[in-house]
């Protein structure tokens, strides 16, 4: 199984093992938000972040830090069936920064 997981690492240079081990080592799923921060000029700022998905939000546990390795791609109206950007969302917060994005044009996260 590890082989597997190693030459799917080597074609595709991300972390393959590591972020399956996020996902089947620890119990749920993330909830992923994008935030815009701002636009300059050309080029739109977002922030995502990450947290448990909790159906009663009552249950969440304090003493529990779940931190998943989500890869996301972007694409943009005005090149739709292209990737614009590619991230690994690995940490709690990240701020990532899209160019060629007018103020008019929506931004799409995949993952």
């Amino acid at each position: 199984m590890f082989n597997e997981f190693l030459a799917l690492a080597e074609a595709s240079s991300k972390p393959v093992g590591e972020i399956m081990t996020t996902w089947t080592k620890q119990m749920g799923f993330p909830l992923i938000k994008v935030e815009e921060e701002k636009h300059e000029g050309t080029s739109r700022v977002l922030t995502l972040s990450q947290q448990k998905f909790w159906a009663d939000p009552k249950l969440k546990s304090t003493f529990e830090e779940y931190n998943w390795m989500v890869p996301l791609t972007f694409s943009t109206g005005g090149a739709p069936k292209e990737v614009a950007y590619k991230v690994l969302l690995d940490k709690e917060r990240i701020v990532v920064k899209i160019d060629n994005v007018s103020k008019d044009q929506w931004v799409k996260v995949c993952f």
